[in-house]
C-alpha cells in the first residue's frame, strides 16, 4: 500500500490524496497480472467516523437494554423480597397469636384453680400496662410488663387447691405453701427461651417489699426489679378492688388510701404515686361499684394473727 497526491483530482476538482492498493494475482508461483485499487483518504477518514458513530449508537444501546434488564430484575426482586416480608411478617403474626393463645390458656388454668381470682391476671395486667404508661416506660417494657403480669401467678398451679380457696385464715404450713408460687412460677418458666428476662423477674419477685420483708428473696428497695415492684402494686390494686369469699371489695378512695399509707415499706413510693394519677382510668375501665373497706397482702396468714394496725396492707385475708 501507498499514499500518492494528484495535482488535481477529476472528480472533485482539488489536489486529493489517495491510498493506492496492490494485488499481486498468482497461480502456481507464476504472475498473471496486479490489481490495482484507489481509494481517497478522507473518505476512509468519513468512514472510519461513521465506524465510530456506529460503535457508540451500539454501545449507548447495549447499555440502556442492560439497564432495563437490570431494572426489572431488580423489580422482581423487591417483590419477591416484599412477598417474603409479607410472609414473615404474617408467619410472625401467627406466631405471635399462637403463643398470646397459649398463655391465655395459661392463665385460664390458674383461674379455674381460684374461681374468685377469674379475671385477676388480666385486671393485674391492664394495671400495670396504665401504670407503665403513666411512669413513662419505652414500648419492649411496656410489653414485658404486660405479660409478665399476665403470668405472674402462674406459680400457684403448683399450689393446692385448698390452700387456694380456703375461706379462712391460713395455717402457718398453709403460707410456706402459698409462699412457694413465685419459684415454682420462676422454674416453670426457665425452659422458655423466648420469654424476655424481664418476665421471669416479675413472676419471681412481684411479693418482694422495699423494706426487705418480703418474699422469696428478701429484697430490699432498688434491689427488686422495676417491672416487679410495679406488678406489686397492681396485683394488691386490684385484690383491694376484687371481691373474695372472705370479704367485699374496697371503694376506691379507701384503695388508694391503703396505697399511700404503705408506699416506702411495702410498696415502692414512685409506683404508688404513678397507680394514683392513672386511677381515674383504671376505674373508668375496670371497676363500676363502689364497694367497702378491706385490705390486700398476706401479714395476718403468714403470722397467725391479725397485726396491731386492722387497716394494715397484710391485715386482711387476700392470699397473695
Amino acid at each position: 500500500m501507498v499514499l500518492t497526491e494528484r495535482a488535481t483530482d477529476p472528480v472533485a476538482g482539488r489536489p486529493r490524496t489517495f491510498l493506492e492498493a496492490y494485488l499481486p494475482l498468482r497461480q502456481d508461483g507464476v504472475l498473471y497480472a496486479v490489481l490495482e485499487m484507489e481509494v481517497p483518504a478522507d473518505l476512509l477518514t468519513n468512514v472510519q467516523w461513521r465506524l465510530r458513530d456506529v460503535v457508540l449508537s451500539l454501545l449507548a444501546g447495549g447499555l440502556f437494554l442492560l439497564w432495563i434488564v437490570l431494572y426489572a430484575l431488580v423489580r422482581s426482586a423487591a417483590r419477591t423480597i416484599e412477598g417474603q416480608q409479607a410472609g414473615l411478617a404474617e408467619a410472625n403474626r401467627l406466631l405471635r397469636q399462637r403463643f398470646e393463645d397459649m398463655v391465655t390458656l395459661i392463665i385460664a388454668a390458674v383461674d379455674a384453680k381460684d374461681s374468685y381470682t377469674f379475671g385477676h391476671s388480666l385486671r393485674v395486667a391492664a394495671i400495670s400496662r396504665l401504670i407503665g404508661r403513666e411512669m413513662n416506660l419505652a414500648k419492649e417494657d411496656l410489653d414485658t410488663l404486660e405479660l409478665g403480669a399476665l403470668l405472674h401467678d402462674v406459680g400457684k398451679i403448683g399450689v393446692r387447691e385448698a390452700v387456694l380457696r380456703k375461706p379462712t385464715r391460713l395455717n402457718a404450713l398453709e403460707i410456706l405453701e402459698m409462699r412457694r408460687h413465685p419459684a415454682i412460677g420462676m422454674a416453670l418458666l426457665d425452659g422458655v427461651r423466648s420469654l424476655p428476662p424481664g418476665v421471669r423477674q416479675i413472676v419471681g419477685h412481684h411479693h418482694e417489699r422495699p423494706d426487705g420483708r418480703g418474699y422469696p428473696a428478701g429484697l430490699r428497695g432498688r434491689e427488686i426489679p422495676l417491672l416487679a415492684r410495679i406488678v406489686a402494686v397492681a396485683d394488691c390494686y386490684d385484690a383491694l378492688r376484687s371481691e373474695r369469699p372472705y370479704r367485699r371489695p374496697v371503694s376506691a378512695e379507701e384503695a388508694w388510701a391503703e396505697l399511700r399509707r404503705h408506699a416506702g415499706s411495702q410498696f415502692d413510693e414512685e409506683v404508688v404515686a404513678a397507680v394514683i394519677r392513672a386511677a381515674p382510668l383504671i376505674e373508668s375501665s375496670l371497676y363500676l361499684e363502689e364497694p367497702v373497706f378491706a385490705s390486700c397482702g398476706v401479714e395476718e396468714e403468714e403470722s397467725g394473727e391479725a397485726p396491731n394496725d386492722s387497716r394494715s396492707a397484710g391485715s386482711g385475708r387476700h392470699r397473695k
